[in-house]
């Protein structure tokens, strides 16, 4: 069994409560902790913390988001939190040795169930644990002293631009052969500098006389403190979170940022409102918080901007039937079946390729007509037969070096819902199902099969919202 431990403490001195501090309209943890969440890999996230006031706060708020990720009027799947110290077993916190040691189990990802925060238990801890000087080695053997698990990746709630693909990266690089440890790390290409004992300084990483231009700089790697992953076995046996063979895996640079100080706060925020796409007045969060945004957008029959910010597009996928089709099911006086397309869908796709877009198709379908159509297209992605879309594109995100939120994904129905929820530009068609209504950020203005799909294009190519091919 993999887990997400979380440790936080109430007794921040240079921001107080900064854990809690709303941070793009949720609590800095909120972050950490829905990626741990939404992580295939990890079966369990624990939050340890000595704070009432946090455990509130964040209860509160993952509570509101599972209800709405339900879609069911209750909390269905949160485990709620202990209120006693670390290691007991009261108000659903589970102590039980029911896995054993060892890193067999860190490959297999898990089934989703119900509810985004499904995974989530909120614990005590020591407070000789969340003092100022106590290590975060101290609070990961208290908990791994009283918890039972195969793996850990310990994750510092002070990194919120830590994604659930760089944790499914960190496991993914875990479980090669012969790694015993894996840390986060950023790539820096900057000219480090020292003093000598003479006082003078002298460059450590380059020669003067052959200053390196920066794409021919490899650079060094920056540990950036968003997560480790181990066995509980050689974190009893060594007591640190890294030991023997380690790994490194790579982040996007703006992750090299931690929160530790208030101007921190500032350009993490910004770089999250960038990454997310959204400006300080809306969110395309609130559009899935708000269950009363599903009535809005069930009449809205002609284009409609549910964010005002859209981040740029590197990536365009698309569902097909009910999309790139009218959903119809056609049959000729011979029995074959049949599809209806709409040419200027076509043509869009072909622009977005022109200007740099990888443009594909995402379907739960594995029929012949639908290959022929993406050879004719010549599209760049085709994923039949998918039956868990979020895992595929982020898959091939992965594969590209692409982030989630520069893909725009066009869905119609409930099957769509997961990755629409995690791309960066979710569209659907004007006869698209009320649940994917409310989440999207463009409607187009035809239903499907009708060229809605060209005019998602024309509006993401109208609006500049492409980034171009040279980056």
């Amino acid at each position: 069994m993999n887990v997400a431990f979380i440790p936080v403490r109430g007794g921040s001195k240079s921001i107080p409560l900064k854990n809690i501090k709303p941070i793009c309209g949720k609590p800095l943890v909120y972050w950490t902790v829905k990626a741990a969440c939404e992580c295939g890999y990890i079966d369990k996230v624990y939050v340890a913390t000595d704070s009432s006031e946090i455990k509130k706060v964040l209860l509160e708020c993952c509570r509101e988001d599972n209800i709405c990720t339900c879609h069911n009027g209750g909390d269905h799947g949160f485990t709620g939190y202990n209120d006693g110290n670390h290691g007991s077993n009261e108000s659903g916190v589970s102590s039980e040795r029911d896995a054993g040691n060892g890193k067999e189990n860190a490959g297999g990802i898990s089934e989703k169930k119900s509810g985004m925060f499904c995974k989530l238990e909120i614990i005590g801890r020591s407070a000789e644990s969340a003092t100022d000087t106590a290590s975060t080695e101290f609070a990961m053997l208290e908990f791994a002293s009283s918890h039972e698990f195969d793996n850990m990746v310990l994750i510092q709630a002070t990194s919120p631009l830590l994604s659930s693909d760089d944790l499914d990266k960190g496991f993914e690089a875990f479980d090669e052969q012969g790694v015993d440890s894996v840390l986060s790390v950023v790539r820096q290409k900057r000219f480090n500098w020292g003093i000598g004992d003479n006082g003078y300084a002298h460059p450590t990483n380059y020669d003067v006389f052959k200053r390196p231009r920066r794409q021919d700089f490899d650079g060094y790697l920056v540990e950036n403190g968003a997560f480790y992953i181990t066995s509980r076995e050689d974190l009893l046996k060594s007591k640190n979170r890294l030991s023997g063979n380690i790994k490194a895996v790579e982040m996007p640079d703006d992750t090299f940022f931690e929160i530790d100080e208030p101007s921190d706060w500032e350009i993490i925020e910004g770089l999250m409102k960038k990454r997310l796409g959204y400006g300080n007045h809306k969110t395309s969060m609130q559009i899935i918080d708000n269950p009363e945004l599903i009535k809005q957008c069930d009449n809205a029959s002609s284009s409609e901007i549910c964010d005002n910010d859209i981040p740029e597009i590197k990536m365009f996928l698309t569902d097909c039937d009910g999309c790139l089709t009218d959903a119809g099911m056609y049959y000729s006086p011979e029995g074959d079946f049949l599809k209806k397309y709409n040419t200027k869908d076509g043509m869009g796709m072909k622009l977005l390729r022109e200007n740099g877009v990888l443009v594909g198709i995402v379907t739960g379908e594995n029929v012949d007509i639908n290959k022929r159509r993406v050879e004719k297209l010549k599209l760049n992605i085709y994923e039949p037969g998918c039956k868990d879309k979020l895992r595929t594109v982020r898959q091939l995100c992965r594969e590209h070096g692409i982030d989630m939120q520069n893909v725009a994904f066009v869905g119609d129905d409930v099957n769509d819902l997961e990755v629409m929820k995690n791309v960066g530009f979710p569209c659907t068609v004007a006869d698209g199902h009320k649940s994917v209504k409310a989440v999207a950020k463009y409607i187009a203005k035809e239903p499907g099969g009708h060229g809605a799909v060209r005019d998602i294009i024309d509006y993401i190519l109208e609006n500049n919202l492409l980034v171009s091919a040279s980056n």
